[in-house]
């Protein structure tokens, strides 16, 4: 992201990490993303990859995204899909799953709706996200499984895209 973006800025709550990236050219601040801290700059993309699924209060991160967007800026959350392939087969496997130690909960798209709602976003569409397989038989294996499977199951993440909720006063 910082390659391709005019000006990216990261947050991190691990000072040491923080304190280690800047040498590297990285703009990268130390604060809490679940605070009610203004970084003092807007956004046309907030980008939360791999985080709610680890906090302990999902909308305030939500929320603190959502105070650094532009008006007509959009936030975009990456998570893990718990309904994905990839952890059916483990839970088959090993019974009780553990995926991540840090995971605190599994963010579906009827409860990314009702987080954005009380963050004061709008969920405006998700994504099931995974790379191609670079074989084309393997890629024409997954596109004939598909039609046997739920649509969400080739998927191991979810990318949930919010705006800013339009007021409707």
């Amino acid at each position: 992201m910082a390659e391709r973006a005019a000006y990216c800025l990261g947050v991190d709550i691990l000072a040491a990490e923080v304190e280690r990236l800047r040498p590297d050219g990285y703009s990268v601040r130390f604060t809490d993303a679940t605070s009610d801290d203004d970084l003092g700059e807007r956004f046309d993309v907030v980008f939360i990859g791999d985080v709610i699924e680890h906090v302990d209060n999902p909308v305030r991160l939500l929320a603190f995204g959502r105070r650094h967007l532009l008006p007509k800026g959009v936030m975009l959350a990456a998570m893990p899909n718990p309904f994905s392939r990839k952890f059916f087969r483990r839970f088959s496997r090993e019974g009780t799953m553990v995926t991540n130690l840090d995971h605190v909960a599994w963010i579906t798209p009827s409860m990314a709706l009702e987080l954005g709602r009380r963050a004061g976003l709008e969920l405006r569409c998700y994504h099931l996200a995974k790379r191609l397989p670079a074989n084309l038989l393997a890629r024409a294996a997954r596109e004939l499984g598909r039609m046997f499977t739920p649509v969400e199951m080739p998927y191991p993440d979810y990318l949930y895209e919010f705006a800013p909720a339009r007021d409707v006063s």
